[in-house]
């Protein structure tokens, strides 16, 4: 009967008890062991306290299990805060390192690595470029690159409004896509914004 239900509740009662198989009752799991004569109260009795026990370790195992479950939220909710800490620092060290090199006298695409690569740390972004419009040609050509496209973005000249940089540029606002070289992906993405300014000279 315990192999089949482990809440069972079992109470023996015998007409010839003995201290060896009360015993033997106990450690097969019964939960109590009446000699015989008995009456009524004592059966109710043995039946109301198993039945009371019985509730009480079921209790105990759903307190267990929830107990359980909010310790794992715990340890999820602890690596989170873990995640968020360790990037908050180094977003404070980006800035930190930022501020330091901006109060530095650089020259302009100097200053405009600095602010590229604390963005690249910010973000983890694989690459960030610099872009110019040059308002007679209406064509952005590129200033500065960093990253693994560092070599596509230097001195590449885009016309304004095609693809994904014109568009932006032309627009003022903001787009996210897909990774254009990974493919398609619900994971990766491409971030183009653009600060509207005047053309920088050529270094």
């Amino acid at each position: 009967m315990r192999e089949r239900n482990e809440d069972v509740v079992v109470v023996l009662m015998t007409g010839f008890a003995s201290l060896e198989t009360a015993m033997e009752a106990v450690r097969l799991g019964a939960y109590d062991y009446l000699r015989k004569p008995f009456t009524a109260a004592d059966l109710v009795r043995a039946v109301r306290r198993g039945l009371e026990g019985q509730r009480l370790r079921r209790r105990n195992r759903e307190l267990l299990a929830e107990l359980r479950q909010a310790n794992e939220e715990l340890l999820q909710r602890q690596d989170h805060l873990r995640d968020r800490v360790r990037l908050a620092a180094g977003e404070l060290q980006a800035f930190v390192d930022l501020g330091r090199r901006l109060g530095e006298d650089r020259k302009p695409l100097e200053t405009l690595r600095d602010i590229l690569e604390a963005g690249l740390q910010l973000t983890g972004a694989r690459a960030a470029g610099v872009y110019a419009l040059e308002p007679v040609t209406g064509r952005l050509t590129g200033l500065l690159g960093l990253g693994f496209a560092r070599r596509d973005i230097t001195d590449a000249r885009l016309p304004l409004g095609e693809g994904l940089l014109g568009q932006v540029a032309a627009s003022g606002v903001a787009r996210i896509e897909n990774d254009l070289l990974a493919g398609p992906s619900p994971t990766t993405s491409i971030s183009a914004s653009w600060v509207c300014s005047p053309c920088l000279p050529r270094p």
